[in-house]
C-alpha cells in the first residue's frame, strides 16, 4: 500500500526539504504541494491524500482553519509541521486537541543530524496516520456488510413471518445489538477497591486529548499523576500550560527533584526520561536526558518500571494509545508488583499499538474506554 501525502507551507525551504525527506521510501510518495490552504485544496480534491502534513501560520487561511475544514468536510490524518517557539508551539498544542494526530518540529535545515532525526520522526507518523485511515476503512466496510446482511434479513422475515411479527423480532434484536460485548465495568467500585498511592500514564499518538478528558476530572486531593506523553522538545510545557488551564489540580512539566504531592500532575519533559527517585513518603523524580529507549525519549518504560520497583502495588498503570511497543514490559512489571494496571480498549484507539502489545504480554488487568478510564482515576481514594 502507497500512502499519498500532501505538504502544505508557505515556506519554499520547508516545502523542499520535507519532500526530499520523503522521497526514497517505497511506501510514501508525495502527491502535492501547495503554500497555503486555498492553493492546496483545490489540489486535493483533483487527488484527495490520505494523510495531511501542514504548518499552522500560513497566508490566505490559517492552519486552524484548514484543520477545521478538513475535520468537518473529508475527515484525514493531519501532522502539524511547526517550529517549536513560543505561541508556535502553544498553537502546536492546541491542534492536537481540535484532531491533530501529531506535532513534527521543524529542523535545523543546515543540519543533517536534526534532518535525520526529523525523518524518522515524521515516517513513523505517517504510517501511523495511514495505519489508522486504514483501521477505520476495514470498520467501516464492515459496518456496511452488517447493514447490508440486515437489510436482506429483514426483507426476507417479512415476506415469510408477516409485517408485525418481523417487527417484533427486529425490535428484540436491536435490543441485544445494544448491549456491550464485555461485561460492563463498576468503575468506581474497582477504583474503591484498590489504594493508590501513585498514577501512572503512559501515552502516544492521539493520546492528548484522553490525558486533557482524565485530568480535567480529577479533584483537588486525586493521588499524583506521572505522564509520559511521546512528544518533541519544547512542546511539552506548552502541554502542560494549556492542559492546567482548564483543571482542578495542577499539571506542571516536570524537573528533577520533584516532590510528588496529591493534586499534582507532572508531565515528563520531551526529550528526558523520568523516573521515581526514592522511595515513600515523599516520593521524588528523577528527570535526565538518556539513551532512547523503544526508540523513545522519554520512555513510558522507563517510568512504569521506576514506579514498580519503588511504589509496587499502590500505583495504578495506564497505557494509552500509540504506535509501537513503548510501555508494555514496564507496564507488566507493575502488575507483577500487584498494581493495577488499565489499557485503553481498541475502540476509539487512534493506533491500537502499545495497548495492544500491553495486552498481548499479559500486563493488563482491564481494558476500558477512556470515559472509563477518567472515571477509575477520578473515584481513586474517595473513603479518605
Amino acid at each position: 500500500m502507497t500512502i499519498n501525502v500532501f505538504i502544505v507551507d508557505d515556506s519554499a525551504t520547508a516545502r523542499t526539504a520535507l519532500k526530499l525527506l520523503l522521497d526514497g521510501t517505497d511506501d510514501i510518495t508525495v502527491t502535492g504541494v501547495a503554500s497555503n490552504p486555498v492553493i492546496a485544496l483545490k489540489r486535493m480534491n483533483i487527488r484527495w491524500p490520505d494523510v495531511i502534513i501542514s504548518d499552522l501560520e500560513m497566508p490566505e487561511m490559517d492552519g486552524f482553519t484548514f484543520l477545521q475544514h478538513i475535520q468537518r468536510e473529508r475527515p484525514t490524518p493531519f501532522i502539524v509541521f511547526s517550529n517549536h517557539t513560543g505561541s508556535s508551539a502553544m498553537s502546536s498544542v492546541e491542534a492536537l486537541s481540535r484532531g491533530a494526530m501529531d506535532i513534527i518540529p521543524k529542523p535545523n535545515f543546515s543540519c543533517e543530524e536534526s534532518l535525520d532525526q526529523t525523518r524518522e520522526h515524521i515516517l513513523q507518523s505517517i504510517r501511523a496516520s495511514a495505519n489508522t485511515l486504514a483501521a477505520d476503512a476495514v470498520k467501516q466496510t464492515l459496518r456496511e456488510r452488517k447493514k447490508k446482511r440486515l437489510s436482506t434479513g429483514q426483507t426476507l422475515a417479512r415476506a415469510i413471518l408477516g409485517e408485525d411479527l418481523a417487527q417484533t423480532l427486529e425490535r428484540k434484536t436491536h435490543k441485544a445489538d445494544e448491549q456491550p460485548n464485555d461485561v460492563v465495568v463498576d468503575c468506581e467500585e474497582l477504583a474503591l477497591r484498590h489504594k493508590t498511592s501513585v498514577v501512572a500514564i503512559g501515552s502516544s499518538t492521539g493520546g492528548t486529548t484522553i490525558v486533557e478528558q482524565i485530568l480535567t476530572q480529577l479533584p483537588v486531593n486525586s493521588p499524583p499523576v506521572l505522564i509520559v506523553q511521546h512528544m518533541p522538545e519544547h512542546f511539552t510545557a506548552a502541554f502542560a500550560k494549556r492542559i492546567n488551564q482548564f483543571c482542578a489540580i495542577e499539571v506542571k512539566e516536570a524537573k528533577a527533584g520533584d516532590v510528588l504531592t496529591p493534586g499534582t500532575a507532572f508531565i515528563a519533559p520531551g526529550g528526558h526520561h523520568m523516573a521515581i527517585s526514592s522511595r515513600g513518603p515523599g516520593y521524588r523524580l528523577d528527570v535526565y536526558v538518556g539513551e532512547h529507549v523503544n526508540r523513545h525519549c522519554p520512555s513510558v518504560d522507563v517510568l512504569f518500571n521506576s514506579v514498580a520497583d519503588r511504589v509496587g502495588k499502590n500505583a495504578l498503570g495506564i497505557i494509552l494509545t500509540g504506535m509501537g511497543k513503548d510501555g508494555a514490559k514496564g507496564l507488566l512489571a507493575m502488575r507483577e508488583r500487584g498494581a493495577m494496571t488499565l489499557a485503553q480498549a481498541e475502540k476509539g484507539c487512534a493506533v491500537y499499538g502499545m495497548p495492544k502489545a500491553a495486552v498481548a504480554i499479559d500486563a493488563v488487568c482491564r481494558e476500558m474506554l477512556p470515559q472509563e478510564i477518567a472515571t477509575v482515576v477520578s473515584s481513586l481514594n474517595k473513603d479518605e
